[in-house]
């Protein structure tokens, strides 16, 4: 391999402000076998031993990635890496075991019917854009912004749910689509409603064993919008502040049904119940709209960080049931500021 190959592969997927030198190099020291992976003798499946240590499982059955993972209950579950890998790279930490998902055939399917898409759990951003795309075409420019096109090839939805991190992008939209997670383990199958998944920051429903197989989200009826707002420092590739969901069904002049979630306005990606309750027979109009966003003071108290004060993020979440209407109703105003 030559330099040309190796800043052709690392063109776009650096900041340029890091220095390319020390990526240049550790490249060329791993094309010449320094940091190549090297077999174990091992009767679990797919295990290889990094040079550092670290003993890598890449299984290829979900019945094999139960039982590794019941082997080893502490190992690091690896989707997609864009997030846990920088427990490695920023926090220097060196995980004992990593098993990987990304191989398990059970976890890559895309199953769609009359009323529903079924995401594998290691279905990456990119393989399941088209049809969120065609479907509910609000999430497909959330997960655009997400990150970089090397980041939605690699990042995947079930990481996302499964990480449990409050700011997460996706978990909000599958609350309010009412998307149900199938989690697998050593007593079988079950299935949790999403926002049911999420118990405190960080804690998850799953019990000791599971992982997630798969996300489940029904399609929109007749009468239904879905819209998502993310709002954050910067437009493309930023952690959001706070991001809204909505699921809306108009009728006769008048909101008939709404499931609404946030993120990044507590612990965890929660329903809007106060808000949704508001919501319930409301005439259509922007008054209506505004008093139900007035009614998130009463379903979050958000905190203050780096990323927003909790007194921005309340008003953004209410402010975002204005842009809901005008959004719906067919403003001609923008609504959303991509460049100046």
């Amino acid at each position: 391999i030559d330099d040309d190959t190796i800043h052709d592969a690392l063109a776009v997927n650096l900041c340029r402000c890091t220095g390319y030198r020390p990526f240049v190099e550790a490249a060329r020291a791993a094309c010449r076998g320094r940091l190549s992976l090297v077999p174990t003798r091992s009767s679990e499946p797919a295990a290889v031993q990094h040079g550092d240590g670290t003993v890598f499982h890449s299984p290829a059955t979900l019945s094999d990635l139960l039982q590794v993972r019941a082997t080893h209950p502490e190992a690091m579950l690896l989707a997609g890496g864009t997030d846990l890998g920088l427990s490695v790279s920023k926090e220097r930490k060196r995980p004992a075991v990593v098993i990987s998902t990304a191989n398990v055939a059970e976890l890559r399917r895309i199953d769609e019917t009359g009323d529903a898409i079924s995401f594998g759990a290691a279905v990456t951003y990119t393989e399941a854009l088209p049809l969120i795309a065609q479907n509910w075409p609000s999430f497909a420019r959330l997960i655009r912004r997400i990150g970089s096109r090397q980041i939605r090839n690699l990042g995947t939805i079930g990481g996302n749910v499964g990480n449990a991190s409050p700011i997460g992008d996706t978990p909000p939209c599958l609350i309010a689509l009412g998307a149900t997670l199938t989690l697998a383990g050593p007593d079988g199958a079950r299935e949790i409603a999403t926002e049911d998944f999420f118990l405190d920051y960080r804690k998850t429903a799953l019990r000791d064993g599971e992982v997630i197989r798969s996300i489940r989200i029904p399609k929109l009826n007749g009468g239904e919008s879905f819209r998502v707002y993310k709002v954050s420092k910067r437009y493309d590739q930023d952690i959001s502040a706070v991001v809204g969901a909505f699921r809306i069904a108009r009728g006769n002049g008048s909101v008939s049904s709404a499931r609404i979630a946030f993120g990044g306005m507590a612990t965890t990606p929660k329903r809007a119940a106060a808000a949704e309750t508001a919501f319930g027979g409301a005439d259509w109009t922007e008054d209506a709209f505004a008093a139900a966003g007035a009614r998130t003071g009463e379903d979050f108290s958000p905190i203050d960080d780096h990323r927003a004060t909790a007194g921005y993020r309340s008003k953004v979440a209410a402010n975002l049931f204005r842009r809901l209407f005008r959004d719906l109703d067919g403003a001609s105003e923008p609504l959303e500021v991509v460049r100046i």
